[in-house]
């Protein structure tokens, strides 16, 4: 590992890891379990990351890209990403990753998403946003506007 490699990792910002998800570079190992949160487990995670509270680790383990992985490699539950580009492998930290990518990643090719997340915040004026609440909308719900409250 580069003595910088523990540095670039504790200042990945959510973007960062969305991006590198999207582009293929971090991937899951496929003995991991399949994604299981619902929407309801993936708004009090959001709340608790705008908010500040602890909200887990990643746990990657840097890899040779391409297929010399020491896993067999696949993609997030959502994304269709080259797998033969993967740096890492996401070891701890899947239910995180790809609720962000569910809820914050963007549109899939001419795939409309089934829930939509909105962030509630007490004030828009002030610098610092107070986050009030996370909820989700359900496309599939009778009237298109069922949500989590």
């Amino acid at each position: 590992m580069h003595k910088s490699d523990p540095e670039r990792y504790l200042h990945r910002n959510v973007d960062d890891w969305l991006k590198r998800a999207s582009d293929g570079a971090i991937a899951l190992p496929t003995f991991q379990r399949s994604y299981v949160w619902d929407n309801d487990r993936t708004a009090q995670y959001l709340r608790a990351l705008f908010q500040d509270r602890p909200t887990g680790t990643f746990l990657v383990l840097k890899a040779d890209s391409g297929s010399n992985l020491p896993f067999n490699a696949r993609n997030l539950k959502g994304l269709d990403a080259d797998t033969g580009r993967t740096e890492e492998l996401l070891l701890d930290g899947q239910q995180r990753l790809t609720s962000l990518w569910n809820a914050l990643g963007g549109d899939r090719a001419g795939e409309e998403r089934e829930h939509r997340f909105f962030v509630r915040v007490e004030n828009l004026s002030n610098l610092r946003m107070a986050v009030k609440d996370v909820v989700f909308f359900s496309k599939s719900s009778k009237n298109g506007r069922e949500r989590n409250e």
